[in-house]
């Protein structure tokens, strides 16, 4: 399933945020019922998600790797994982693309494909088209909020 494309701008400039969206803390932060990040290769990381929709709940075990990073202008990370003592499987590819908007601004774009297997794919297209589309407006929240308070902090 796509995921259309979204913006987020942020008052940090793009070599910030491209340096700031590697580090584990921040992707800890940033993505959604996320518990630990912990980076076991330079751009290779290992995450755990507890995710729960309608009555299951389902403990993930995520790797995020790094598939192309081209700072300041854009980076693109592929995630992979599995349910805990389950058959879901979850595959996805996110591409963000930063770009300065005005002096010390970035717009981050991001568009994302992901695909669903097993246990949690039976609770039907609608249902995990709806909980990913939350989770999404989640992770802008969250990056939104933490280069806020990181702009702050530095000013």
């Amino acid at each position: 399933m796509e995921l259309s494309e979204e913006r987020i701008v942020v008052d940090v400039p793009r070599e910030t945020v491209i340096e700031e969206m590697q580090k584990p803390a921040m992707l800890e932060r940033t993505i959604p019922n996320c518990s630990n990040v912990d980076e076991i290769a330079e751009h290779e990381y290992h995450a755990e998600v507890n995710e729960r929709i309608a009555m299951m709940s389902l403990d993930m075990e995520l790797d995020i790797d790094v598939i192309r990073f081209n700072p300041p202008d854009d980076f693109a990370v592929a995630i992979s994982g599995h349910g805990d003592g389950s058959d879901t499987r979850v595959s996805a590819e996110a591409n963000f693309d930063l770009s300065e908007v005005e002096s010390g601004k970035t717009a981050i774009d991001f568009e994302m494909d992901i695909d669903v297997s097993g246990k949690l794919a039976s609770l039907g297209f609608r249902m995990i088209r709806s909980t990913v589309e939350q989770r999404t407006d989640e992770m802008i929240a969250n990056i939104e909020e933490a280069f806020a308070e990181s702009s702050v902090s530095s000013t």
